[in-house]
């Protein structure tokens, strides 16, 4: 293989939080542009180019990531008579040809005559038992599409929300107003059954549909939910369940490499159990992805129903003269599709199920605890999931959290994590330093700038 090495160095602050990465992120996917440059196309010319980046932090340390974001670590090189000094990276050299790298170290704390030369190798470039530039490759990939479907589900959950928050404010109004009729018996939904079954309209619901709905609150309810359900669809359609697929396409390519080391029992970093493991999460995200999707398609027909039969009984109450062409509207309209939105979607949406955490942080925690422990003891998460949907469909009880999108997500992100730490550790195994040489130009002498370059004997960079 001919490796080639870009190297840079930075020296920062530790700082920055997971709500500036997710910031980041939102950034990044929101344009095509970033999205091509995230998402680079693997080119044959560079199948055995193997990309180091190494990092100087402020507090000594030494970052190695290949391709960006496939992260060996974080390494430490002190010179023996360092006395528990921190030393800085200041220079580093590298050739294509060797494994040996060279690194310049500048001590945080003296007088600045004196600098640190130490050789390190990394072995895992030109000795590794898998094929690196593959595996990063599909590493780092892994890694952004992992941070791509965060987003996706971020702004899915956005979407649902917006759908809900409206209508919610709507109902609250009249709820209250309700509670005094037929001793607080009534609901919004069994006051709108009432009227759909009956055509008689309570004076309260008259009073709500003519001055809180009214013209433009019809308006504003139509556009907040057609325009969320929408928008959920394609975020779900164009974005979630493409990006699982190039996920499973991924980890089938991972398992393949995972069995053929096991069997030649080579240690990569990651087992085939492990890979297993994220398909079959993968699979469950998938599975709850269709859901989503025929729940949104679902809700969106019977909402259209509903709202064309709202627009009309708001259009009666204004203008009651004009309930000849209403009753030829009323010819038309499915109010089959009315009463089950009214039933099933009015107040609590199907799609709650995949979104909707519990109100009381004390119950959540209690569902999530719950539910990872059931995750971890499954045989398939994949059956698990699917028997806690059937549960929920036929009103039994079941498991909260278990078919929720972050839930699930929130655990493919931390098995991929895993798999992650187990490469990166087996690749910082392969890391050496060699014995440090001083460079000083003695007490009181400072070492105002400095280089180092490694060569050829015949000179030749």
């Amino acid at each position: 293989f001919f490796f080639f090495f870009f190297f840079f160095f930075f020296v920062f602050l530790a700082g920055g939080g997971k709500a500036d990465n997710n910031r980041d992120d939102m950034f990044l996917f929101s344009t095509t542009a970033s999205l091509e440059f995230v998402f680079r196309p693997c080119k044959a010319e560079d199948a055995d180019d193997v990309h180091i980046m190494l990092v100087g932090t402020a507090d000594g340390g030494i970052h190695i990531s290949i391709y960006d974001s496939f992260v060996i670590g974080m390494l430490r090189a002190s010179p023996p008579r360092g006395g528990g000094n921190v030393f800085k990276l200041c220079g580093h050299s590298a050739h294509p040809e060797v494994s040996t790298h060279m690194l310049l170290l500048r001590p945080q704390d003296g007088d600045g005559s004196s600098l640190y030369l130490v050789p390190m190798d990394l072995i895992f470039v030109h000795h590794s038992p898998i094929n690196l530039s593959l595996l990063a490759s599909k590493i780092t990939t892994l890694h952004n599409l992992l941070r791509y479907l965060k987003q996706a589900q971020s702004h899915m959950m956005s979407e649902w929300k917006s759908t809900r928050e409206l209508p919610a404010r709507f109902m609250a109004s009249v709820q209250e107003d309700l509670k005094k009729v037929g001793n607080g018996r009534w609901t919004i939904v069994q006051a709108l059954f009432h009227t759909v079954a009956t055509g008689h309209v309570f004076p309260v619901v008259r009073e709500w549909l003519m001055d809180t709905i009214g013209e433009r609150g019809y308006k504003r309810w139509e556009k907040a939910v057609v325009s969320g359900l929408v928008s959920l669809r394609s975020l779900v359609h164009e974005n979630f369940i493409p990006a699982l697929e190039r996920c499973g396409v991924i980890l089938s390519r991972l398992l393949g490499l995972a069995k053929f080391h096991e069997s030649m029992r080579e240690n990569v970093g990651f087992t085939e159990v492990q890979i297993s493991r994220l398909i079959d999460t993968v699979s469950s995200l998938m599975l709850v992805a269709h859901k989503v999707l025929t729940a949104v398609m679902d809700e969106l027909d019977y909402f259209n129903a509903f709202a064309t039969w709202l627009k009309m009984e708001i259009d009666f109450q204004f203008q009651p003269s004009l309930a000849d062409e209403l009753t030829e509207r009323q010819a038309t309209m499915d109010y089959g599709k009315v009463l089950t939105y009214i039933q099933h979607y009015l107040v609590r949406s199907r799609l709650a199920v995949y979104f909707e955490e519990l109100a009381k942080k004390e119950e959540e925690q209690a569902a999530k605890e719950e539910a990872s422990a059931a995750v971890e003891g499954a045989k398939s998460l994949l059956d698990l999931v699917d028997r806690q949907m059937k549960e929920q469909e036929e009103g039994k009880e079941y498991m909260k959290a278990v078919p929720r999108v972050d839930f699930l997500l929130d655990y493919l992100t931390k098995g991929a994590k895993e798999v992650f730490n187990g490469i990166a550790e087996a690749e910082k195994q392969n890391v050496r330093f060699g014995e440090a040489t001083e460079l000083s130009l003695g007490a009181g002498r400072r070492i105002w700038r400095s280089d180092v370059c490694m060569v050829r004997p015949d000179n030749k960079v």
